[in-house]
């Protein structure tokens, strides 16, 4: 479906697939509290956030300014070209939806993944950080007691989900982009067995500082031989980083158990809010080479043999939607939905119903068999 364009009516058997699953999904995630870390539902959080979020957001600029030249592309031999990483589409058959920070962020013409045909390669971009501030800033956040609140909140409805998704065994369970261990912690409050792996030193510290099991590196190569399989695995903020998602879950998928449940969260290109900013969003980053929706999102998943056991949004950003002129609200809204839409029945619950939140986290399970 080009980007810009209304939903149209027409039932195929994933957007079919996609109604039963939300409606499933919503109705259990009420009692599970997904409002618990929806920032925006949570007076004064904000304000106690803005100086560490403003602070990350300065040193990112940084970062993304040192590998551009004056006219604000990315300077030589910085990045390469890629093709469609989804179904392989050549990027010169894609769709232009954005230009942004040097990126050209396409839509892919066959699977509809929306991704920048550019990619800063790996050496340039360990550098770069290596060279600002921008790890500490992150690091300043994520350590902020306000975020951590939120992050644990949310990492044990993520365990909460993946738990009722489950048949009740003990779980052994990895977090890939484990950060601080905020997913570690609320496993281990659950009797699962938890191993994280991340490539931030620092936060790789601070999860075993608190006890927890965590190693610096790279997933899969600095995995211990003896790791896996797992029952459970959990990527939150990874998959959009991947060069070559596809291949990510691919190695993923290897070290699930048959039956293991995979816990993904990813940023919704559809979001709501996404929509309405566009480029302005900070979403739109060096860094996030794909940009998911719940549909491209299931299609990657079923790609390598995943099966979808449930979609959902979390985290509203309904506070920040209403900020903007109704007028931009409302024909965002319609272009998302394919429907008129009256400005009242936009809150948190009418976002997450119709899969507009700023994140998507499905569950999806190796095959048995």
């Amino acid at each position: 479906m080009p980007y810009g364009e209304p939903l149209s009516d027409e039932r195929t058997p994933l957007a079919d697939f996609l109604r039963i699953l939300l409606k499933d999904c919503w109705r259990n995630s009420v009692s599970l509290s997904k409002d618990s870390f929806d920032a925006a539902l949570l007076p004064g959080v904000r304000e106690r956030l803005a100086e560490a979020y403003g602070s990350l957001r300065e040193s990112e600029q940084d970062v993304f300014q040192s590998v551009l030249d004056d006219s604000g592309l990315f300077r030589e031999g910085v990045v390469h070209v890629r093709d469609c990483p989804l179904c392989a589409t050549p990027s010169h058959d894609a769709s232009l939806v954005y230009c942004a920070h040097g990126m050209h962020i396409m839509q892919c013409v066959q699977c509809d993944l929306v991704y920048s045909r550019e990619v800063i390669n790996r050496d340039a971009d360990n550098s770069r950080y290596r060279q600002s501030n921008a790890m500490d800033a992150h690091m300043a956040l994520h350590t902020n007691s306000v975020y951590a609140e939120l992050e644990s909140a949310k990492a044990r409805y993520i365990v909460t989900c993946l738990r009722e998704a489950g048949d009740g065994s003990n779980v052994t369970l990895l977090d890939i982009g484990c950060s601080t261990g905020a997913i570690l912690q609320a496993a281990a409050e659950v009797g699962w067995q938890a191993l994280g792996i991340d490539l931030n030193c620092a936060g790789v510290q601070i999860a075993r500082s608190r006890g927890l099991d965590a190693i610096e590196g790279y997933f899969p190569e600095d995995l211990p031989s003896s790791a896996g399989p797992f029952r459970a695995i959990t990527m939150l903020d990874v998959l959009e980083h991947a060069e070559d998602p596809v291949s990510l879950l691919r190695s993923v998928t290897r070290y699930l158990a048959p039956g293991g449940l995979l816990g993904v969260q990813v940023p919704n290109f559809n979001s709501l809010l996404i929509r309405i900013e566009g480029v302005r969003n900070n979403n739109i980053c060096h860094g996030h080479w794909s940009y998911f929706t719940s549909e491209t999102l299931i299609k990657a998943a079923n790609k390598v043999g995943l099966e979808v056991l449930s979609i959902e949004t979390i985290i509203s950003e309904i506070d920040r939607i209403r900020a903007y002129p109704a007028k931009q609200v409302i024909e965002a809204a319609r272009l998302l939905t394919g429907r008129d839409v009256e400005l009242a029945e936009i809150d948190h619950r009418w976002v997450h119903e119709h899969l507009l939140g700023y994140k998507i986290f499905g569950v999806f399970m190796r095959p048995l068999t």
